[in-house]
């Protein structure tokens, strides 16, 4: 306010303060004062309306800006705590970050130096089940900073990185052979740099894996390679979850200062994962290969996580119970095929952020929506894990691919019918013709068609109305020796004893598993077989094309085997090593 109009509100207020009260009335003024009095207080008004619209802007702004922040931190919150609860597995009580925060245990207060990065030199990274392509960088569990891949970082400043793309803690694997070997990336924080080089040590927390002293450096950042003196879960599986190290260094080797941890999931195989076995292609069919290979790095292979999980943790402890080795690789076996026996498997991170389907309440399905028996989809085990549909041969890898990552051989045992053997003439004679087998149960109506019993729960994974009669079906085998035990991933079911000839393995799982085999003749006078309960249509089940083919019945209740062609194949081999066709074909 000018001098002027200081002078005239002292005269008109008794004051120079513009909130006080008039001291005069304003009746009494007259002249320029009047005129003044009128021009100031217009100023008055006008200065007096901008402060109080400013007053309302500010608050309206104001009020926006805590209503945004309060709705932004309630955004984070949720996510926060709906990735927390979905995170199977991992420490419940832990946060999921959502941006550029810090993950593992920080430095002491007093420390001048600090961990920032870990790099383990594994020979094989996980990547997520869903994994679409080898380039597709947010499937795959490494964490990159400036151009370099890590497995901890201490802060994750790519956005694919935050834990609502990638879990916290990242997963690693180790064969139980190996000592671990990484390299751990140090920061000194202070200007003033270490008189000489500090000493450095880590800790496993759980105080199994040891290591030795290395020596850092005065300042700025660098690297330390680490390789551990002992391999504490020699021949045995173990699953941890949190796997923490803990780094120290120091000045005088006396006194030691915390520098920080690292956290990761830990999957120790009972052996190097047999890797050469995995199912590849040349050039690479991406979407369907086993050999996984991240294209980002340098093609470092990669195994998705449901394969060492379920072996990891079913199997954990197990793998030098017993002097034999062929002992142990049953026992593990035994205790993997526990995840298949309630006939619902659930991925390892099923229900969580980490995978683009939730199939939690239903499990991995068997001959379900899409590989129904109207559906159409593309078969193999990376179809399984991304999609959750399957049929035999999918489950049957699955149940091989965990033992492969084990080290464990498990194999291949098809059969089929004369029919899916293509050992039937034709034309097709006017005969019984061996044509289909039925899975239990069935009600055996001969010489009219048989009848599907209703279920009372799932009869194969994650399917209570599966196709429940076939042309060809396959299960895993292993060998101890000569003799040959049998898993049927598809059905929860296996063998209790072991077999030196595949035909008597053959009619002990038929006995167990099929109601019979079943010859058909047309005639006009039989009826249409029904798949009622599966798909709804009828079939001729001697050309297995659909149609209202009517057909005479006489099923094979016993010795089954003498009806049922099969084949033998290694591990995942395409190629069978022995095949027996000496079955009836006709009646």
């Amino acid at each position: 306010m000018s001098d002027r109009n200081s002078s005239f509100w002292t005269n008109l207020f008794g004051s120079s303060d513009e909130n006080a009260e008039p001291s005069i009335n304003r009746e009494e003024l007259s002249g320029v004062d009047l005129e003044n009095y009128i021009t100031d207080l217009k100023a008055k008004l006008k200065s007096l309306w901008t402060e109080e619209n400013q007053i309302r802007e500010n608050e309206i702004q104001e009020k926006k800006r805590v209503k945004l922040d309060r709705h932004k931190k309630l955004m984070d919150n949720t996510l926060e705590l709906e990735a927390s609860k979905k995170q199977q597995g991992s420490d419940s009580s832990k946060k999921i970050i959502t941006g550029v925060k810090t993950y593992g245990q920080a430095a002491a207060p007093k420390a001048i130096l600090v961990l920032t990065k870990v790099a383990f030199d594994t020979t094989y990274d996980i990547c997520s089940d869903d994994v679409a392509d080898f380039s597709d960088y947010k499937k795959f569990y490494i964490l990159e900073d400036v151009g370099k891949y890590y497995h901890w970082l201490y802060k994750r400043t790519n956005p694919d990185d935050y834990s609502t793309i990638k879990p916290e803690p990242i997963p690693i694997t180790f064969s139980s052979t190996d000592k671990i070997k990484l390299t751990a990336t140090l920061k000194v924080t202070s200007s003033d740099p270490f008189t000489k080089p500090p000493e450095i040590r880590i800790t496993d927390k759980d105080n199994k894996y040891t290591f030795g002293i290395e020596k850092g450096k005065k300042s700025g950042e660098f690297e330390v390679t680490f390789k551990s003196n002992n391999k504490p879960y020699n021949d045995t599986i173990q699953h941890i979850q949190n796997f923490e190290l803990v780094f120290e260094y120091s000045e005088d080797g006396s006194n030691w200062v915390k520098a920080g941890s690292c956290i990761n999931t830990l999957y120790v195989t009972w052996k190097e994962p047999l890797y050469g076995t995995f199912k590849g292609n040349s050039p690479s069919i991406e979407d369907i290969d086993l050999k996984i290979e991240a294209t980002f790095n340098k093609g470092k292979e990669n195994i998705t996580e449901t394969l060492l999980s379920i072996g990891c943790k079913q199997a954990k402890g197990l793998g030098n119970t017993t002097k034999k080795t062929a002992d142990n690789q049953e026992q593990i076996l035994d205790a993997i095929f526990k995840e298949f026996e309630p006939k619902k498997i659930t991925r390892t991170r099923e229900g969580t952020v980490y995978l683009d389907k939730d199939l939690s309440s239903q499990g991995l399905g068997y001959w379900r929506n899409a590989s129904s028996l109207t559906g159409s989809f593309t078969r193999g085990l990376r179809t399984l894990l991304r999609d959750g549909e399957a049929r035999c041969g999918e489950f049957t890898s699955l149940f091989i691919y965990v033992a492969l990552s084990q080290g464990i051989e498990a194999n291949q045992f098809a059969f089929t019918s004369a029919v899916g053997a293509g050992l039937v003439p034709a034309p097709i004679p006017p005969k019984f013709i061996n044509s289909i087998f039925l899975v239990k149960t069935w009600t055996i109506k001969d010489p009219k068609a048989p009848i599907e019993n209703p279920p009372t729960g799932n009869k194969a994974q994650g399917n209570d109305k599966p196709m429940h009669f076939f042309w060809d079906h396959v299960f895993a085998t292993f060998d101890k020796g000569t003799e040959q035990k049998y898993y049927d991933p598809s059905y929860g079911a296996k063998g209790s004893k072991f077999f030196a000839k595949p035909k008597e393995l053959l009619n002990i799982y038929s006995s167990n598993s099929l109601t019979g085999v079943v010859f058909a003749k047309k005639d006009a006078l039989g009826e249409p077989f029904l798949d009622a309960r599966h798909s709804g249509v009828y079939l001729d089940i001697q050309t297995a094309s659909g149609g209202k083919t009517p057909f005479l019945y006489k099923t094979m209740t016993v010795d089954m085997e003498k009806y049922l062609a099969f084949k033998l194949y290694k591990t995942t081999s395409e190629l069978h090593y022995f095949e027996d066709n000496t079955i009836t074909i006709e009646l």
